[in-house]
């Protein structure tokens, strides 16, 4: 089985379920991703992020049981979860699950979904699930046709 990483974003629709998460998945935040993840009881190894959307930054030192942290500039080219995405990939994950991303700013959703698009280009699987919602693209050299982007819903979620 691919080396799955598990990325906590900092907007989720109704919280985290731990049946997303996979055992022995590495999970890390997205900048107040870190919030949903200590309210759920789940511990990241790494919050990644310019810390915007966290009250009070994380601190961690070597060994105290809490995540390492990696600050990232407020002025960047990427998003704080691409930024996680592109942590992961360098660790040798190969499938990805976004936790939340979507239904808040609709900027983020969209870059959210941009990185399941960066994620076939690196030839790896991602999905992301808020809530009711659920999404994955197929990469063409996958499926042998044009990328598709799939995204399911129960009433009312919002398409």
């Amino acid at each position: 089985m691919d080396r799955c990483c598990v990325i906590i974003t900092a907007y989720l629709t109704d919280g985290i379920s731990t049946a997303w998460i996979p055992p022995g998945a590495m999970i890390l935040c997205a900048d107040g991703g870190y919030q949903f993840a200590k309210a759920a009881g789940i511990r990241p190894e790494v919050v990644v992020g310019d810390f915007d959307s966290l009250s009070g930054r994380p601190v961690a030192g070597p060994g105290d049981g809490e995540p390492r942290i990696i600050s990232l500039p407020k002025e960047k080219d990427v998003t704080d979860t691409l930024a996680c995405v592109q942590y992961g990939i360098r660790h040798g994950m190969e499938q990805f699950i976004l936790i939340g991303g979507l239904g808040g700013r609709f900027d983020h959703s969209f870059a959210n979904i941009q990185t399941l698009s960066y994620l076939t280009d690196m030839g790896c699987s991602g999905w992301i699930i808020d809530g009711p919602n659920r999404g994955t693209m197929i990469a063409a050299k996958v499926s042998g046709k044009p990328a598709v982007l799939t995204l399911e819903g129960s009433t009312g979620a919002g398409f």
